[in-house]
C-alpha cells in the first residue's frame, strides 16, 4: 500500500505549540520508518506556512488549500493520503475538500474524550465527536 504522511504541525495558526506539537512528535519517534519496515511505500510532505505574517484565518486557509491541493495530488498518484495535523479543522476542511468529488471514507482519531453524535448533544456546530456519522 501507498501511503502519503502530511505533516501539518499547526495549532491555531502557531508551529510546533500545544497540539501542533503532535504531528512533529509522531514523525520524531519514526511513524514513517516503522511503516516502512511493516511494507508500506511511504512518502512524507511537510506542509508548512509562508514566513510572512499571517492571521489565524489567513493561516486556516492557506493550510486547507495546501492540504487539498496534495491529496488531489497524492490520490491521483495511488496514494491515500494521512493527515496528521495539530488541529481538527486543518484535518477536517483541507481533507473533505480533496475528497469531496469521491466515494470515499474518513478514519478520525483525535485526543477528544468524547463520544457524541448529534442525536447526544445539542451544539450549533458540526464537530459532534470522533464516531459521528456524516
Amino acid at each position: 500500500m501507498k501511503l502519503s504522511i502530511l505533516q501539518v504541525p499547526y495549532d491555531s495558526g502557531r508551529f510546533d505549540q500545544r497540539m501542533g506539537s503532535g504531528p512533529l512528535l509522531l514523525t520524531d519517534l519514526g511513524l514513517v520508518n516503522w511503516l516502512k519496515t511493516e511494507g508500506y511505500d511511504v512518502q512524507l510532505t511537510e506542509v508548512r506556512l509562508p514566513d510572512e505574517f499571517m492571521s489565524e484565518v489567513g493561516a486556516s486557509k492557506y493550510i486547507h488549500c495546501q492540504i487539498k491541493r496534495i491529496a488531489e495530488v497524492n490520490l491521483r498518484e495511488g496514494y491515500l493520503p494521512l493527515i496528521l495535523a495539530g488541529n481538527c479543522n486543518y484535518a477536517a476542511f483541507g481533507t473533505l475538500a480533496a475528497l469531496q468529488n469521491l466515494k470515499t471514507g474518513i478514519i478520525w482519531l483525535d485526543a477528544h474524550g468524547d463520544f457524541n453524535t448529534p442525536e447526544t448533544i445539542n451544539v450549533p456546530i458540526m464537530l459532534y465527536g470522533p464516531f459521528s456519522k456524516r
